[in-house]
């Protein structure tokens, strides 16, 4: 049993202008005593009930508890003697509302280090002690004012502490539901456990044994002292104890002696990692909504960073695909013909000049080309329709050889959708030539007129960004086109296989002309690996700082979410220091639920992400690429997030004071 001695105790809250809460109060409180603080509100009653709890330091003087002096104590060890000493009620209950009666109840036992086991046992004995054993599994919420008193008391009960300190347990309820609460209490002194109780009624003050009337921070009133009224609780409690159950019985003399039990009691402090977690896990559980809005704060974030980098991997994938498919296949030569006129030196090499077809034939069979084909560009010309029904002065004339369709990549609508080689007295017309003449449907096999000669149009062409001014131009067979103007120039055309390009555009002059290939001009992509590596690390790059800033985001989108919880949560919190939580036990509750919020939102963002990934590549026909190692590391980054979302809420947790937090 626990002796409390103070001498001189003053308690002043600094301030502009200083509060003198306590003004030298002298005080003894023995084993079993009922004692009752009243006065005015004002008075200091509570702030003598939170220094001899332990809640709160004392400015000056001395508080010794069986004859150890408390100013000496750290933190741990306050929080320590605090739970091994004290069980609370308070006006306000403090019950964790969205958690189950029961749960509340072990919460008493949970920071002096009682097995999991044993804390359920002793949890369904107290409240069967207080007349609640039905209500255990109802969420606290759920019960009536005297109900959730009840709970409080069967919470201080559990701890078999011996000291119960009560502020005005009753200042909530109704007459009825108060009597009610001051009998538990009476039992308890009956029983020998200490009750200090805090009221500015007098006649709740008139069922204790010993009433301290204090005002304006001085006791003006002590109806008795250690003996007065002890002696009495303490010779009933020897009958009674015998009887009870050794939860209200309170510690053992080994437990609570002030040497022979320190180890004991340091190993009983030890609160375990699957406790922290099972704590952690029922409370993230309670708040579903609460639970699944900080989640959500996590899963946006991961959702963002996995789509982000599934769509590096994809957009990667397409520039290759693509810049293979095309930019790094495309090979033109050109050789001008009328190089005397252009300034340019004349090929003199005893054959006929430009790219005779059949070179054009070999350079197509040549490994890694899929197609080569000749264009001659001669001059300009006037296309007309027959009888001079409409004309186009200054239509180029192109001779296209068999397959320039495929070498040059042209985009033809054929008539009939046949395509094939044009025949002598066929021709392709320009898109834009063919607006411009009004010609009708290709079913009706339109006609135009080159130099009084009629040909029949086989096909318009609609688009072909290698051939310049392709859709202001006539294409005839090339052996046509130099029958009608001489060409001041030939182009060949190559489409090679993936990757070729380079080895195409250095074989193709020596195939074309091998006696003089350097009468060429070569127009080749670069080297596709270094271009398409710049292209794709311009791509990872920036995908990956949008996925650094949806993390940054996430992280502070959480941080704020979890310190406005904390704040909510701040009498639930100030209720555990009460009870024994040390600063670095709230501190790792809040970050183990912060880890447990990241994996809640880590696996959905990462589900979010994988289907936002595939919606959006199907949607722009990608081949989507996601690395399915990535999905445990978007999981686990959620609970990086989630951690480091948790470091300012558990930094602001541990600055939660009890004797402020539990104010009512």
């Amino acid at each position: 049993m626990t002796t409390f001695d103070l001498a001189g105790v003053t308690k002043t809250y600094p301030g502009a202008q200083p509060v003198e809460a306590l003004r030298g109060v002298d005080l003894r409180i023995g084993p079993g005593e009922f004692l009752a603080v009243e006065g005015p509100s004002g008075s200091g009653k509570s702030t003598l009930l939170n220094i001899l709890a332990l809640l709160d330091a004392q400015t000056s003087g001395t508080y010794r508890l069986d004859g150890r002096d408390v100013a000496s104590l750290g933190e741990r060890e306050r929080a320590r003697l605090r739970g091994e000493t004290f069980g609370f009620v308070f006006q306000g209950f403090h019950l964790m509302d969205h958690r189950t009666v029961v749960d509340n109840v072990e919460l008493g036992m949970l920071y002096a280090g009682v097995p999991a086991d044993e804390r359920r046992l002793r949890a369904l004995e107290a409240l069967d002690r207080v007349g609640l054993s039905e209500t255990a599994h109802r969420r606290a919420s759920d019960l009536s004012g005297g109900q959730r008193q009840r709970v409080a008391i069967a919470r201080a009960l559990s701890v078999g502490s011996g000291t119960i300190v009560a502020d005005e347990p009753t200042g909530n309820l109704d007459t009825a539901t108060s009597e009610s609460v001051l009998e538990l209490l009476t039992d308890l002194h009956r029983t020998g456990t200490t009750v200090v109780l805090v009221t500015h009624s007098p006649e709740i003050a008139a069922r204790a044994q010993r009433r301290l009337v204090v005002r304006d921070g001085l006791v003006v009133t002590d109806t008795g002292g250690v003996g007065a009224g002890a002696a009495e609780g303490v010779g009933t409690a020897t009958t009674a104890v015998a009887g009870l159950d050794l939860l209200l019985a309170g510690p053992s003399p080994e437990a609570t002696g002030p040497a022979g039990g320190e180890d004991r009691r340091r190993a009983r402090h030890r609160v375990g990692f699957r406790t922290v977690v099972r704590d952690a896990a029922a409370s993230v559980a309670s708040r579903r909504g609460r639970t699944a809005t900080l989640a959500a704060s996590v899963a946006v974030g991961v959702a963002l960073a996995l789509t982000t980098v599934g769509l590096s991997a994809s957009a990667q994938a397409q520039v290759s695909e693509r810049f293979d498919a095309r930019l790094n296949r495309a090979v033109t030569l050109t050789m001008p013909l009328a190089a005397a006129e252009a300034g340019l030196p004349v090929v003199v090499d005893g054959t006929a000049p430009g790219v005779p077809g059949e070179a054009v034939a070999r350079l197509a069979d040549l490994p890694g080309v899929d197609a080569a084909a000749l264009v001659s560009r001669n001059g300009m010309m006037t296309v007309a329709l027959p009888g001079e029904a409409a004309s186009v002065p200054d239509a180029f004339l192109l001779g296209v050889g068999d397959g320039i369709d495929h070498a040059a990549e042209l985009g033809v609508d054929w008539a009939g959708g046949t395509p094939g080689p044009l025949g002598d007295g066929e021709v392709l017309l320009g898109r834009a030539i063919a607006d411009r003449l009004g010609l009708g449907p290709l079913s009706a096999r339109p006609q135009v007129v080159l130099d009084g000669r009629s040909f029949v149009v086989r096909g318009i062409v609609d688009q072909g960004y290698r051939v310049t001014n392709v859709i202001q131009a006539v294409l005839v067979p090339v052996d046509v086109a130099a029958a009608l103007r001489p060409a001041a120039e030939h182009e060949v055309y190559v489409f090679t296989a993936t990757g070729a390009a380079q080895q195409v555009a250095a074989q193709a002059p020596l195939v074309l002309r091998p006696s003089t290939p350097e009468a060429f001009t070569i127009v080749a992509p670069p080297d596709p690996r270094g271009l398409r590596g710049e292209i794709e690390n311009d791509v990872r790059t920036i995908l990956l700082v949008l996925t650094g800033v949806a993390i940054l985001a996430s992280v502070v989108s959480l941080t704020s979410a979890m310190t406005m919880s904390v704040l909510e949560r701040s009498r639930e919190i100030g209720m555990r220091r009460a009870i024994g939580a040390q600063a670095r036990h709230v501190s790792r509750l809040v970050m183990t639920e912060a880890a447990l919020v990241g994996v809640v939102g880590g696996v959905a963002g990462a589900a979010t992400g994988v289907a936002a990934l595939l919606a959006i590549t199907i949607a722009r026909r990608w081949t989507p690429v996601l690395d399915l190692g990535h999905v445990p590391v978007a999981v686990a980054g959620g609970v990086v997030v989630g951690v480091l979302g948790g470091v300012a809420a558990s930094l602001r947790a541990r600055r939660i004071q009890p004797s402020e937090a539990l104010r009512v």
